[in-house]
């Protein structure tokens, strides 16, 4: 039997037969690292279209010569441990021809974006099989805005369940999403909301410096002046109901205002 013939066998392709029983290698790609995976419309798993991506940008087929050269991610992050296999595979069901993607190809990473953007995303409270899931669901929605309501989703449900931690490490991700958008005071907003929580809801208050890295990029991209500033943060903490465990808002406010036009690193920032 040619390997061709092979591997249309070993995923199903020709015979109805074949559809009923998946083979092993099947399984691994729908199951990994302990994850459940799901097929879009012409049967790839997410995995598949990430490679789909990568030999689009990268020219996998030529740049993949030995396994020393194999990024270690294909298998760390996604189980994958012959990724030649898996080229080979998206080769023989007409994803790729000749190192480059065929018209099927392309279509597959037009209709899948959210694969290379959860891949190169992890901050987000989402992972990728449950985006997966979502997008298989909702097949007919942008995905970015399948994330920003599955963000809302969770941080509702952290904090009806005094998930404070998990509340706080979502809306960041909310925040630095919104950024990427664009959409610059929401997102400071969001970010006041964070740096709240870090300051009251533990004992041993502690600003990470990629907090302080975030407000003070969207703080330079808004260009507020220091009195517009004070007025903004002043109005977002308002609408919150975060216990001032530790500092009341108002000492809350002038740290933000301080720290996001300050030169100082973040481990020297405080609380006055």
């Amino acid at each position: 039997m040619s390997l061709l013939n092979s591997l249309k066998r070993s995923f199903g392709i020709g015979k109805q037969n074949d559809k009923a029983k998946p083979t092993q290698e099947k399984i691994e790609v729908g199951l990994q690292n302990g994850h459940k995976f799901l097929p879009d419309a012409a049967g790839l798993y997410p995995v598949e279209i990430l490679m789909l991506f990568y030999i689009k940008k990268y020219k996998v087929l030529t740049k993949y010569k030995s396994e020393a050269t194999i990024p270690r991610f294909w298998e760390y992050q996604y189980g994958v441990k012959d990724v030649f296999s898996m080229i080979k595979s998206l080769e023989a069901r007409g994803f790729i021809s000749n190192g480059a993607l065929t018209e099927s190809g392309e279509k597959e990473i037009l209709c899948n974006p959210y694969v290379l953007y959860m891949h190169q995303h992890k901050y987000l409270e989402i992972g990728m099989s449950d985006m997966n899931a979502l997008m298989i669901k909702h097949p007919n929605m942008d995905y970015r805005d399948v994330i920003w309501g599955e963000l809302n989703r969770i941080s509702v449900e952290y904090k009806r369940n005094s998930s404070y931690g998990r509340y706080r490490n979502t809306k960041f991700s909310m925040s630095r999403f919104l950024r990427e958008e664009g959409r610059l005071l929401p997102a400071l907003s969001l970010l006041c909301e964070v740096i709240s929580y870090d300051l009251n809801m533990d004992s041993n208050p502690l600003i990470a410096p990629g907090v302080i890295t975030e407000l003070r990029q969207l703080s330079a991209n808004i260009g507020m002046s220091d009195d517009v500033m004070q007025e903004f943060v002043s109005d977002a903490l308002e609408k919150l109901s975060i216990p001032e465990k530790n500092y009341p808002k108002k000492k809350i406010v002038d740290f933000i205002v301080m720290a996001a036009y300050s030169d100082k690193p973040a481990s020297e920032l405080c609380v006055e």
